[in-house]
């Protein structure tokens, strides 16, 4: 036990007068942060200093309980000085059995008692077709690999996966460093099915945020059990992520402190942890956008696609072998100086164009290399959309790198859209970007969610 400093000795037992308990000054180690003067009205006004607050230890209940014997008397103002000083965590729910959980947003959890899994976005494996459905072969009835489907009624759990591939499904398989082709990582690896393609993403132990985020507001899926609805899980965007995850936090807080803390301090507590842009939901909310996500909302169309507005591109990629990949291009000032730019950018030669917009006659797609295209540039008009359809390259990191370098020589938004991978990316001229390229390799790993996190401002 930490000591305790001569200003937190000497104020100690008015404190204890006050609570009217017999705690000996030796089991306050919270008062050499937070010592009596602290708890003043004043002094609050005075140096809102933040404070570690993790609710669930010790430590912070009987800190809680001498808040509360000040808290009637406190002003308005004072208490949001307070709450505005607490840096709030929470800990995690502990777990008895193991199982599979959708997390808010459609992304996968393992979880145990005393470990949870995500998929770690840095080490990505993006797989061809013919590696797919190699995979798909030997995994389907693989005794150790357990299967989730996304049916009408939800998400539920198999023992072997249809002989076809469905529209959204994914497997965890607890060893694959005997898998077939290039799949042989240690340890236990999501694959997460595509439409003719597949990623697989090793799984390693949740940071902070996400850990906490699995064990009180995921949706756990088991063999037998009911389908778990869409309306459990499915959050398109960070405000419908938040929404779910704060009744998660507020069931959790009234699990740490139970009846121990009064509601007139507990129901504040969780309102700062539900609301605002800087609260615990928002910044839980973040480390969430960062995993790979598996399940979409409609669970009859293939996740990652087709890309809204991309319709004619799109009827052209879900029906053409090998897989393909498509490079959207709009609000071209001149679309023949365009298509000369692609040119000299291109080095396949089986690359396609297709117009989405425009008095264009509606026929299949036009290669690069033929003075075709240049009759279909002529009949779009400054502003109409074409996009280039190529094979599917390497990696998603080639095709970002392509991408990028079409935005910046074109000088317009580039679509980057993979259904084999479920990639999809938009890149600026300017640099801005916006879609999913971090679930592959592009963005923060699993050791810093919780300092980026915090770097951004989101601080609970």
């Amino acid at each position: 036990m930490a000591s305790v400093s001569p200003e937190a000795a000497q104020a100690a037992p008015a404190l204890i007068s006050l609570q009217k308990q017999e705690h000996r000054r030796h089991e306050l180690p919270f008062l050499q942060d937070e010592p009596a003067a602290a708890l003043r009205p004043d002094h609050a006004a005075r140096c809102p200093v933040v404070t570690p607050l993790e609710l669930g230890t010790p430590e912070a209940l009987i800190r809680l309980r001498l808040i509360a014997a000040f808290w009637p008397a406190w002003p308005q103002d004072t208490r949001r000085l307070w709450l505005n000083s607490q840096d709030i965590s929470l800990a995690p729910r502990a777990l008895a059995e193991s199982d599979i959980a959708i997390l808010p947003g459609g992304a996968v959890a393992s979880r145990g008692p005393g470990e949870i899994l995500v998929c770690d976005p840095t080490e990505a494996v993006a797989l061809s077709w013919p590696e797919a459905r190699a995979l798909y072969a030997t995994l389907r009835r693989r005794v150790d690999a357990r299967h989730l489907l996304h049916v009408d009624a939800g998400i539920v759990q198999v023992d072997r996966l249809p002989r076809v591939p469905t529209a959204q499904a994914a497997t965890i398989v607890q060893e694959a460093i005997r898998l077939p082709g290039r799949l042989t990582l240690p340890g236990p690896v999501l694959v997460r099915w595509c439409h003719r393609g597949a990623v697989a993403w090793p799984m390693a132990e949740a940071p902070a945020l996400l850990a906490l985020a699995a064990s009180i507001t995921s949706a756990a899926v088991s063999r037998g059990s009911m389908p778990v609805a869409a309306g459990d899980w499915h959050a398109p965007d960070a405000e419908a992520r938040s929404l779910l995850l704060c009744s998660g936090i507020a069931r959790q807080i009234t699990r740490l402190l139970g009846d121990e803390i009064p509601d007139g301090l507990r129901l504040p507590i969780t309102e700062t942890c539900v609301n605002g842009d800087d609260s615990l939901a928002r910044r839980m909310s973040a480390a969430l956008a960062m995993l790979p996500a598996c399940f979409d909302g409609d669970a009859a169309a293939w996740f990652g696609g087709p890309v809204n507005g991309w319709n004619r591109a799109a009827a052209y990629m879900y029906t053409a072998s090998p897989s393909r990949v498509l490079l959207g291009a709009g609000d071209l000032p001149d679309p023949v100086a365009a298509l000369h730019g692609l040119r000299a950018i291109l080095e396949q030669s089986d690359a396609l164009v297709l117009a989405e917009d425009g008095d264009v006659p509606h026929c299949g797609p036009v290669s690069l290399w033929d003075d075709t295209v240049l009759f279909l540039g002529r009949r779009l008009q400054p502003g109409d959309r074409f996009g280039v359809i190529i094979p599917a390259p390497a990696t998603p990191v080639d095709f970002y790198a392509l991408a990028s370098r079409l935005a910046e020589h074109l000088g317009t938004i580039i679509t980057a859209h993979a259904p084999c991978w479920g990639f999809c990316h938009r890149i600026g001229p300017d640099g801005t970007e916006a879609g999913n390229a971090a679930w592959f390799g592009m963005g923060a790993g699993l050791d810093e969610v919780d300092v980026l996190i915090g770097d951004l401002g989101l601080t609970g």
